[in-house]
């Protein structure tokens, strides 16, 4: 009977530290892949402090959309902002003022979020990103930082055609 206890405090102990070593993984993974730099703020590890925060309604509070004609640029692209990704549902056309994005979601419409339409001066390449394992590019939105938007390489293309991104 006492092996047996042995024997289940070992267990306990070696599941425990299994356990440890998954959510440290996961924790540096995670770290990892939000792009922290070492020796970040350890209060937030997850974000650092100069990241912009903001998402669509954020965006939409700074940047309302203008009612003047648009050249669509693309339909139905996804992008991130933040942790949100918007898959498929977003429109984008270039303005002569700035660029104009839209949220479409088939049959639900634009679920409470306003057209916005972004000054160019107020667009920056942050440069290459990864979304939903394809190549992308970052975008910082105004200065300061409001949020970070991350379009697909099309996107980007697009917009880098128009003269509206450095190539």
């Amino acid at each position: 009977m006492e092996n047996f206890a042995l024997l289940l405090v070992v267990a306990e102990t070696a599941l425990l530290l299994v356990a440890v070593f998954a959510i440290v993984f996961v924790l540096r993974r995670m770290r990892r892949r939000l792009a922290v730099p070492p020796g970040a703020d350890d209060a937030a590890p997850f974000a650092p402090a100069s990241a912009p925060t903001g998402g669509w309604a954020e965006i939409a509070r700074h940047f309302p959309a203008g009612h003047g004609p648009a050249e669509p640029i693309a339909r139905r692209a996804t992008i991130a902002i933040g942790a949100v990704r918007w898959k498929n549902c977003v429109d984008f056309a270039a303005g002569a003022i700035g660029l104009r994005m839209t949220v479409k979601v088939p049959l639900l419409g634009a679920l409470g979020r306003p057209p916005v339409e972004i000054p160019w001066s107020e667009i920056f390449d942050d440069g290459p990103e990864r979304l939903y394992w394809a190549e992308a590019r970052a975008l910082t939105i105004g200065r300061p930082p409001i949020a970070r938007i991350v379009v697909t390489a099309d996107v980007a293309a697009a917009l880098r055609r128009r003269g509206h991104l450095a190539a």
